[in-house]
């Protein structure tokens, strides 16, 4: 479950503007609850204009269009409308420092980045190197249902094969082939240590990223991505290097919800990896997931709470009411009685609020919120590992992997195994408190005793030694 990152890409300035000598980049850290994300400002002059290109890398690489950009003097001003945000800061007379703040949905968050000759780069030790002693390719296929164009990674072992094979399935946000977050890249750790131990591997970018196309269904939902695995795994069986008899998917997070869909319906399927996967509806995991984070922020126990009871209002309106138009209204009132009656302290704007619950209120918002992945479950009938971290506040173990059991049980699948892991958070890192604010900060891309069962579970179903 992820959050929207900023990234402004726009040119900047326009005739008459005096602006400073900014070309180059600017690089500086943006605290947001207890998280210290990475941020990236690029200058350059492309035809005498000045181009501005802002990210965050920890997160993404993804492009946000910016709305209003102003440069006067050593101002600089930047408007991004989509997301609620935007920037304001000045360049120092040294030309070595840009200072402001960056402002979304109510937050003010100080940002002032130095310019650099080269970017930081953080330590992410297990991100894959050369040699490899598999063969890599780069994959394209369609979901033409969706109109929907897919680029990807085949890692494929060494030998003749035919090998068996698993499709890679994301977690919730848009997410590029890697799984890339704060510069880790978990899928593509998973991807080497199963080639290298005899199972090939399709990693993927999702629906608009990297070399994916959008497709023409403007309204995707969870329900969506089983056409694009079931695209995924159409394509695998033309490839004469994979084992048709012989394949299966992992799932992370949202990913976990899909999998189970795809098992359900499609028999080339005979195992999948359910890796932190809700086995509640997204509404249970999300009140969950906002109690815990919101403790191990450092929220008092009083502001938990009631951000709890606003959380299950709204919820119930988006529940009771289809029309968009009057949840947002009524959402809106909640908040102003919120913040009459003194529970509520945070100041959004109604534009930030018009932007809060155009997300709530989307299609893959009430579909997520309010789907129970426990029928998809009892339906499937093929090997099953779900794991998830003791620490996870994003998806608790003590709750949800007792549903998938018993949907499991329900349903009379013949093999499951399932087990919390002890230390490790939403991204199966080792850690102290689960808090997401601990993600970028820990060397650890994913554990190695959760590789190793991964890798050692799938061999006994696959054959692989």
């Amino acid at each position: 479950m992820r959050w929207v990152v900023a990234v402004l890409v726009s040119l900047l300035a326009a005739a008459g503007q005096a602006a400073p000598d900014v070309n180059g980049n600017w690089e500086g850290k943006l605290s947001v609850q207890g998280m210290e994300l990475r941020i990236v400002l690029v200058f350059e002059t492309l035809d005498g204009k000045l181009r501005c290109t802002l990210f965050s890398p920890d997160q993404t690489e993804q492009a946000v269009p910016v709305s209003v950009t102003t440069v006067e003097g050593s101002k600089v001003h930047l408007e991004v409308k989509s997301i609620a945000a935007t920037f304001d800061g000045e360049v120092a007379e040294d030309g070595k420092t840009l200072k402001g703040s960056l402002q979304q949905l109510g937050a003010n968050m100080p940002l002032e980045l130095a310019k650099v000759g080269k970017l930081s780069e953080p330590n992410r030790p297990q991100t894959p190197k050369p040699p490899f002693p598999y063969r890599s390719e780069e994959a394209t296929y369609r979901n033409e249902a969706a109109d929907v164009t897919f680029g990807g990674t085949l890692t494929i072992p060494p030998g003749g094969g035919p090998h068996p094979a698993v499709v890679m399935i994301s977690g919730s946000g848009s997410q590029d082939r890697d799984e890339t977050l704060f510069a880790h890249k978990p899928f593509w750790v998973i991807a080497d240590h199963l080639s290298r131990h005899g199972i090939a591997v399709l990693r993927v970018d999702d629906r608009g990223v990297g070399k994916s196309t959008r497709g023409k269904t403007p309204n995707v939902t969870t329900e969506d991505y089983l056409g694009d695995v079931l695209a995924a795994l159409a394509y695998l069986k033309t490839r004469p290097e994979i084992d048709k008899a012989r394949l299966g998917l992992i799932g992370h997070s949202e990913g976990g919800l899909v999998a189970p869909m795809v098992a359900a319906k499609s028999a080339d399927v005979v195992a999948i990896v359910l890796l932190a996967a809700p086995g509640l509806s997204g509404e249970t995991v999300m009140r969950a997931q906002r109690h815990d984070i919101g403790l191990a922020s450092g929220l008092t126990p009083v502001q938990v709470q009631n951000s709890d009871a606003l959380f299950v209002q709204i919820m119930q309106q988006l529940k009771d009411e289809p029309d968009n138009a009057k949840v947002t209204q009524k959402a809106k009132e909640l908040v102003a009685a919120a913040r009459a009656n003194g529970t509520l302290t945070d100041k959004v704007t109604d534009e930030e609020m018009d932007t809060q619950m155009a997300i709530l209120t989307s299609a893959w918002f009430r579909f997520f919120s309010f789907y129970d992945p426990a029928p998809a479950l009892r339906k499937v009938a093929c090997s099953v590992l779900a794991l998830t971290g003791e620490k996870d506040l994003q998806v608790r173990a003590k709750e949800n992997l007792p549903a998938i059991e018993q949907a499991l049980k329900d349903g009379r699948n013949a093999d499951y195994t399932l087990q919390a892991l002890p230390g490790l958070n939403h991204l199966f890192q080792h850690c102290k408190t689960g808090s997401p604010s601990e993600y970028g900060q820990i060397e650890e891309t994913f554990a190695p005793e959760a590789l190793q069962l991964i890798g050692d579970w799938l061999g006994e179903r696959f054959g692989v030694q």
